[in-house]
């Protein structure tokens, strides 16, 4: 028997409480095969939708027409019938394969309920920011209601559930083509309330190296665990390799690698696959960043062959860095990934910045030396290892910043003709000099060891003896 190619929405029959969990397979059942398409002209413009509105973008991917997109307003009040059906129709599809996520783990990952003219469906989604909401247009294309949870690893089984959050528009782009699989697979979702859940931070074209063949990637969702299998009330994850795009395209020969992904474990590399699957559609693909985002989504689960992520077919996902700038358009600016923190500290040298045996001479008792340490310091933090031999009575001796009165604190007390060093952080003035007190003659040495970020602010930690 043939594998048909299906988009992995995951649908359910009028008046029917099936759950279904999927393994990280990916599931979108073919849209077209469930419910009539509402994009009957060019322009993508949609039917039975109120306040309907056609809006156009001129961002789109490099060496491609930049596609429009339609926007749509949907229902925000549905009748008590139509709640009840709702309620009954909550199902579930889980990933294949998948271990059950931890609660904070992924904030971000939202459940999309759906009204459709036809039934009802599930699929996954991102929270990209505080009112957005990243999935695939064959989840949306025929939506006439549509229902949020965002930051839960549980399933909802009421319509009551406190946590939904209804969908105020819709934005899918022009480019999407129901009776095709993969070709401009997107939509944003638009809320009707910001989320307090962080964002999930999108793939752009300066992450290429981050997913290449091999690298193991993260599918989540609330789909099938198995082909006919049951749906799962906890959210499931679980990792696979990103596949060759040779290997892609043997699979699927009309696989387009520039605006897709695939991913998935061939037969003989693991005992059973892994993926997404019938419900999962529109859920993220995730690798690692490296960065201080700590995850980035890299791809949107699309379609496969059956209803779920096979040994022998792997799962296909739109590429999220070539749909980046529609995104961010659409949207109005993605929130700024947040950037790799300064170096607590760097090390440097060491370098000697004063020696008085060699130069000066010792320093009389109660007075103060300035000690250049270089521009390069300037309002700076940096560490030094102050050193103090041949004083002539014990006595204590004070770093400090020279912008700055002398603090009444010892940084290392010395004794009669012994060599005694300490480590010392102090801030150096904008000149890019310190000083040293002493309370009685010595020669002092001074070498830098190390330099901290222009906003470290230290504070006295204790007060003189």
């Amino acid at each position: 028997m043939t594998t048909q190619k299906e988009s992995w929405r995951g649908c359910r029959s009028y008046l029917t409480f099936r759950r279904s969990l999927s393994l990280l397979v990916p599931v979108a059942f073919l849209a077209g095969l469930f419910a009539p398409s509402t994009f009957d002209s060019p322009q993508g413009a949609a039917r039975g939708l109120t306040d309907q509105a056609l809006v156009t973008s001129t961002i789109g991917p490099d060496n491609h027409v930049a596609p429009q997109q339609s926007v749509r307003k949907l229902d925000a009040v549905a009748d008590e019938s139509t709640l009840r059906e709702f309620e009954l129709e909550i199902a579930r599809s889980p990933v294949v394969g998948g271990a059950p996520v931890s609660s904070g783990e992924m904030p971000w990952m939202t459940s999309l309920l759906i009204k459709t003219p036809t039934g009802f469906s599930q699929c996954g989604g991102s929270l990209i920011a505080p009112l957005w909401v990243l999935t695939a247009a064959h989840c949306v294309d025929d939506a006439l209601l549509v229902r949020t949870i965002t930051g839960r690893i549980t399933y909802p089984t009421s319509i009551d559930d406190p946590d939904f959050v209804i969908a105020d528009k819709l934005y899918i782009n022009d480019g999407y083509d129901p009776k095709s699989f993969g070709v401009f697979d997107v939509a944003l979702v638009q809320l009707s309330q910001p989320s307090p859940a962080p964002p999930l931070y999108l793939a752009n074209s300066g992450d290429s190296r981050l997913y290449t063949e091999g690298t193991q990637a993260t599918v989540a969702g609330w789909g099938l665990i198995a082909e006919d299998g049951s749906s799962s009330d906890i959210l499931l994850a679980g990792d696979m390799p990103i596949q060759s795009v040779a290997d892609c395209i043997s699979a699927d020969p009309e696989f387009d690698p520039a605006f897709n992904l695939c991913a998935g474990y061939r037969s003989g590399k693991a005992l059973q696959p892994v993926g997404s699957c019938s419900g999962d559609s529109g859920g993220p693909l995730l690798v690692p960043s490296g960065d201080m985002r700590t995850r980035v989504q890299v791809g949107i689960v699309s379609y496969g062959f059956g209803s779920c992520t096979s040994l022998n077919k792997p799962g296909y996902y739109m590429r999220v860095a070539a749909l980046y700038e529609w995104v961010d358009d659409v949207v109005g600016g993605l929130p700024a990934s947040p950037t790799d923190p300064p170096l607590a500290f760097e090390p440097v040298g060491p370098e000697r910045v004063i020696d008085t045996r060699l130069s000066g001479g010792a320093l009389t008792a109660g007075s103060t030396l300035t000690v250049p340490v270089g521009s390069q310091y300037a309002g700076k933090s940096i560490s030094v290892n102050l050193t103090t031999t041949a004083a002539v009575a014990g006595g204590y001796a004070t770093l400090y910043e020279c912008d700055r009165s002398r603090p009444a604190t010892s940084s290392l007390n010395y004794r009669v003709n012994q060599a005694i060093a300490n480590g010392v952080i102090t801030k150096v003035s904008a000149e890019g000099t310190v000083c040293v007190y002493v309370s009685e003659s010595t020669q002092v040495i001074l070498d830098v060891s190390g330099v901290f970020p222009t906003e470290s602010d230290l504070k006295e930690m204790w007060r003189p003896r």
